[in-house]
């Protein structure tokens, strides 16, 4: 049996003691099982009622959880016939169940935005849900224009947004839960709840612990005179000079510490073959020299070079038989598709 979703959460504990803001939704609870009934061309799906998401023997019962205080559910959302169904249907029966008509459930899945990522839809639901806790608000289910037919999201006390909404705020708490099925048929389903500080983290101080690694940011480098290395990478010649005048506005237009800067371009940037280094202090520093390389006169601390290109790594096209795919998928594009037969 293979279970489609195996994920593991990271957070960074050292938040508290650095005075980051601690908004991160907390775990509330989370359940996994394995029911299956039924196997529709080879994948496994549950037939299920949607009592399992709390049964008597299971952590979400109701005397911990009130389904119906639970505002939204990111669901699983495959977009199949089959699958869709059922899982809205226990959804409605269990969370839906019982509430008034203006405090439906919202639900929704992220999959609709940047389809099923096999192994990491379930954190791709988490990460959505986590943001959507954060910032209050629930995005469109992208592309969402009528319900299926057997899906009656009325009578299951269910609702699909079409546009942007304020997160509802029948309840003190923010709460929501997380589908994500495997293949096999193992289903998971976790409770996200938003998280409320009751004091002021900002007024502890943080541990002693000289064992402790220190992240090295540009903070510690922006001594007076004390210079660091930004990088800028392109594709191609022409494309590292249409970046140096993109970011040369970028500076010009916003005021951005260096701090910032470093850490995006050297931790949050792909790294292409064709790259430029500026050595500096400042931003303003950056800018300027950004400017002398548009002209093509750059000064002494800029310096540009191409990698070595890397021969024999070819696009690989895996066709797999799952989720979107069909059989002889690939000898259709063989057919049809002249940049692919290339």
């Amino acid at each position: 049996m293979a279970a489609l979703d195996v994920n593991t959460i990271l957070d960074k504990h050292a938040a508290f003691w650095n005075r980051e803001p601690v908004e991160r939704p907390l775990l509330n609870v989370s359940t996994l099982e394995n029911d299956t009934r039924y196997d529709l061309q080879g994948i496994s799906i549950t037939l299920a009622d949607g009592s399992e998401l709390f049964d008597q023997d299971d952590p979400l019962t109701p005397d911990q959880i009130d389904p119906s205080t639970i505002q939204y559910v990111e669901a699983h959302g495959t977009g199949t016939l089959a699958g869709d169904t059922i899982e809205a249907s226990a959804i409605g029966r269990v969370i839906g169940k019982g509430r008034p008509a203006d405090r439906p459930c919202v639900i929704s899945s992220v999959k609709t935005n940047i389809g099923h990522l096999e192994a990491a839809a379930g954190i791709a639901g988490v990460i959505k849900t986590v943001l959507c806790l954060r910032h209050q608000a629930l995005p469109p289910h992208l592309h969402y224009e009528k319900p299926n037919p057997d899906i009656p999201l009325g009578a299951l006390g269910l609702h699909v947004p079409k546009t942007l909404e304020s997160w509802p705020t029948y309840e003190k708490t923010r709460m929501a839960g997380v589908n994500s099925f495997g293949y096999g048929g193992t289903n998971a389903h976790a409770i996200l709840e938003a998280y409320e500080p009751d004091h002021d983290i900002k007024s502890v101080s943080p541990p002693v612990n000289d064992h402790a690694p220190v992240e090295e940011t540009a903070d510690q480098h922006e001594a007076p005179g004390k210079p660091i290395i930004i990088p800028f990478s392109a594709r191609s010649k022409d494309a590292l000079k249409s970046v140096a005048i993109a970011y040369g506005s970028f500076l010009n237009e916003n005021d951005v510490s260096l701090s910032d800067l470093y850490y995006s371009l050297t931790q949050r940037r792909s790294h292409h073959a064709y790259r430029m280094a500026i050595v500096t202090t400042s931003t303003e520093d950056i800018r300027q020299q950004l400017h002398q390389f548009v002209i093509d006169e750059p000064p002494s601390t800029l310096f540009t070079d191409r990698i070595a290109p890397q021969d024999g790594q070819k696009p690989v096209f895996v066709f797999t038989g799952m989720g979107p795919q069909w059989w002889a998928m690939g000898h259709e594009l063989l057919t049809t598709e002249p940049v692919f037969k290339d």
